[in-house]
């Protein structure tokens, strides 16, 4: 949705996420507060407060703003041309450059999987949230089955818990190493044949 289609308090709401990727991608998740954002903003904490009652709920926010920015993301890198295996690389790619964009995506993920652990609620959320992504893998395996490319006897379904599960592993990892020239490079080709293995891609 285009901003000038938003109210104004839908444009506010936007401008304290924004806010908020800004200050957590600076002072990381536990560090970072009200105020800080309300000032990062030119807000009061009370206005801040009247559209997030808590940080679980900006934070739960943030998720959901870069989840929409990765999606289109993905949505953009696609051609009408992509085999199935193209689009989860293109996927994967996709999900690269958001994380590199956005580095707190990672922090707000382990946060996320954090109070999983001990809240019912945020168990309810987590699970939905990867329920989402697999949902969305599993689309490409189907698919790619139907174009005769993949051949695996696993159900398709947790085909597609090892891809998402794999990726994350090989994400964080990306994330919190130190930084070197070919490291992207290099992860990028290792997740080509992380793809390859899984889904016994026919050509290789």
């Amino acid at each position: 949705m285009k901003n000038q289609t938003l109210t104004k308090g839908q444009r506010t709401r936007l401008m304290i996420l924004e806010g908020a990727i800004d200050v957590i991608t600076k002072r990381g998740i536990e560090d970072t507060s009200f105020q800080m954002i309300a000032d990062h903003v030119g807000l009061s904490q009370q206005g801040v407060m009247n559209h997030f009652k808590n940080k679980e709920s900006l934070f739960m926010g943030v998720l959901g703003v870069i989840k929409d920015r990765l999606y289109t993301e993905i949505q953009a890198s696609f051609t009408p041309y992509d085999d199935a295996f193209q689009l989860i690389k293109k996927h994967f790619n996709a999900q690269l450059v958001t994380i590199q964009k956005y580095p707190v995506t990672i922090q707000l993920y382990l946060w996320l999987y954090y109070k999983a652990s001990h809240s019912k609620r945020f168990q309810e959320l987590y699970t939905a949230t990867l329920l989402d992504v697999h949902e969305q893998y599993l689309k490409y395996i189907l698919a790619g089955q139907r174009e005769g490319i993949f051949h695996f006897k696993e159900e398709a379904t947790l085909v597609a818990e090892k891809l998402h599960d794999t990726f994350m592993g090989s994400i964080i990892n990306f994330s919190v190493t130190s930084k070197t020239q070919d490291k992207e490079i290099n992860l990028l080709k290792k997740w080509d044949k992380v793809i390859s293995l899984i889904v016994s891609y026919r050509d290789l």
